[in-house]
């Protein structure tokens, strides 16, 4: 596995929210804290910001939220979300939309990455099941869904 501190977040990608599968939006001073000198630290991430939603995804973090703290963030991780890693960056992958009604890709949020995996909803799941999968609602494991290769 390559991994660089050069690995950067690229602030073109279209992530969707794992709770309501609307999509984030990039804000390059997204979480910031004071550090111990009493300066500003700030790492960009994606934030969902649909009503009441707090979730981020960094490529580092993965899908989580902030809880603030007097010193620094605390970042909790999404259930069942940060399901799949990047083979080149060790990079928590994002999910976005696909062309295809029942598919959608897992890529790497590296600046420049193009690692990808598409995963489609196999026809035996229910179809109640089948629409909250497509929606975003990830609490079921990657390896109940399908590969395609």
């Amino acid at each position: 596995m390559h991994k660089t501190l050069s690995d950067v977040l690229s602030s073109t990608l279209k992530p969707l929210c794992p709770r309501d599968s609307h999509a984030m939006h990039y804000e390059a001073k997204g979480i910031h804290w004071k550090n111990d000198s009493g300066d500003t630290d700030s790492m960009p991430s994606y934030h969902c910001g649909y009503i009441g939603c707090s979730v981020r995804y960094t490529h580092q973090q993965g899908y989580f939220t902030v809880v603030k703290t007097p010193e620094q963030p605390y970042f909790v991780g999404e259930p069942a979300t940060n399901l799949l890693q990047c083979p080149r960056h060790g990079a928590w992958l994002y999910r976005c939309r696909s062309e295809k009604e029942d598919h959608f890709h897992w890529r790497c949020g590296v600046e420049g990455c193009g690692s990808a995996s598409e995963f489609y909803i196999p026809e035996e799941i229910p179809l109640t099941r089948k629409r909250s999968l497509s929606r975003g609602v990830m609490g079921v494991s990657a390896s109940f869904l399908g590969q395609v290769s």
